[in-house]
């Protein structure tokens, strides 16, 4: 039985709501569009971290961020990091030819390929870096292969935001000046803060010009930057286009796997913010559309399959692949998502009663001990209806949301009796999580 490719396509900084396919009507973005018409594209598929280093690694190796012990954009590898079974390895070890461009930001020594597992490896330098990625993938694709293949191709954009945000000329794309802010995108509708927010949010939004530049600016300012971030995600919806136009070149477009997705959103302006680290759904919700040969879901939006883009990641993978997981790997805390790729509706309730759970550190992007620091840091548990968040400390600590009622989420039921039993049954759902994962985060008890 002929085994199917697999070409996984990762962004840098992109929201699950930065996507026409979203229904989001400031940009154009046909490539991804046309990919979720050609498979599933999953509507609430979160990251396991909502910042670039703890979130790659966990889409590496299967892990949570206080399993690897990477919490922020760490420089330094740790111990663990070499005993997690890493997504080429899995895929090296079962017959792939393995192959990773572009953007690295997985700490392991590159050298280290019988860890990480990807033997023909290339981290791509230089300004156009999204576009050298693009023209090595076509080259790779239009030469003969002798067994299945893993391919990844991970572009940097729309990370420029950063640069963008910062006034600051961008290191990888051009996408010209903007025009007046009376003819860019306008606010969201919940720009502003809401009541009750968790205190560690505003503390951190306060500590640094360089995280968040973003204080004084006015509506214009606010309105340019949302018409940059959308030319960024258009400039590399065109990169992603190349990807899909070469493998359809090829004589592997029928039997390969396509998965997109990103590292963690941005935060659009949404209440206020820029930026990565907390939980907000611009933020921590991110695109995954799986194009799948003989799957029966094609052109679905799928609004009730919870997913987490890190540690779903592997075992999703692998069960596309038909691939039988070893021991080891099979004990991820993971679960696969191809059920509701293959399957029927069915299958796509049962995964909605499964909750998802994210973590996120405030502070410096760049940490330089492997510790918290005295960092606030925090969790989140998202349920089929309910958004919980708790952080490490603040005199308000918690949040709950109702994401049905509340999409924008303005209104923070924590402190609501009425839900005083949603509250204790999310609390308790952390409590078990931190309790079967051994994290040792500082989670209130549920009575």
């Amino acid at each position: 039985m002929e085994r199917n490719n697999v070409l996984l396509i990762i962004t840098d900084q992109q929201s699950g709501k930065a996507l026409g396919v979203a229904g989001n009507p400031y940009l154009e973005t046909p490539a991804m569009d046309g990919l979720a018409r050609d498979g599933v594209a999953f509507q609430n598929a979160y990251c396991c971290n909502p910042v670039c280093v703890p979130s790659r690694v966990g889409m590496f190796t299967g892990h949570y961020p206080h399993e690897s012990g990477i919490y922020l954009n760490s420089h330094r590898p740790t111990r663990e990091l070499a005993r997690m079974p890493w997504l080429g390895r899995v895929f090296a070890d079962a017959g792939y030819d393995t192959h990773y461009y572009g953007k690295w930001h997985l700490l392991l020594p590159l050298w280290q390929k019988q860890v990480h597992g990807f033997k023909h490896l290339e981290v791509t330098r230089g300004r156009q870096k999204d576009e050298i990625v693009a023209e090595k993938c076509a080259r790779v694709l239009s030469s003969r292969h002798e067994k299945p293949f893993l391919m990844v191709a991970s572009l940097v954009n729309p990370h420029n935001v950063c640069e963008l945000a910062r006034k600051m000329p961008l290191p990888e794309a051009d996408i010209g000046s903007p025009p007046p802010a009376g003819e860019c995108p306008p606010l969201p509708p919940n720009f502003g803060v809401p009541a009750g927010e968790p205190s560690a949010i505003r503390e951190a939004h306060a500590a640094s010009w360089e995280r968040y530049p973003t204080k004084d600016w006015g509506e214009a300012d606010w309105r340019q930057y949302l018409w940059g971030y959308y030319r960024l995600v258009e400039h590399v919806d065109r990169i992603v286009g190349r990807l899909l136009d070469a493998l359809r070149a090829s004589k592997f477009d029928s039997n390969t796997t396509v998965v997109f997705t990103s590292d963690h959103g941005e935060g659009m302006a949404e209440h206020g913010w820029n930026q990565k680290q907390c939980f907000y759904e611009p933020v921590a919700r991110v695109p995954f559309i799986v194009s799948h040969p003989g799957a029966r879901r094609k052109g679905v939006l799928d609004a009730t399959t919870l997913v987490n883009n890190g540690v779903d990641m592997i075992p999703t993978l692998a069960d596309l692949a038909g691939i039988s997981l070893p021991g080891k790997v099979d004990a991820l805390p993971g679960r696969s998502i191809a059920p509701a790729v293959t399957g029927g509706d069915r299958c796509t309730r049962e995964m909605s009663d499964v909750p998802i759970m994210s973590e996120s550190e405030f502070g410096g992007f760049v940490d330089t001990n492997w510790t918290h620091d005295g960092r606030a840091y925090g969790r989140m548990v998202r349920t089929s209806r309910f958004k919980y968040v708790v952080y490490s400390r603040g005199k308000v600590r918690e949040s709950l949301v109702d994401m049905q009622g509340d999409p924008g989420e303005m209104v923070n039921l924590a402190g609501d009796p009425r839900y005083n039993q949603e509250m204790a049954r999310h609390r308790q759902i952390l409590a078990a999580w931190c309790q079967q994962t051994m994290d040792d985060f500082p989670s209130i008890p549920p009575s």
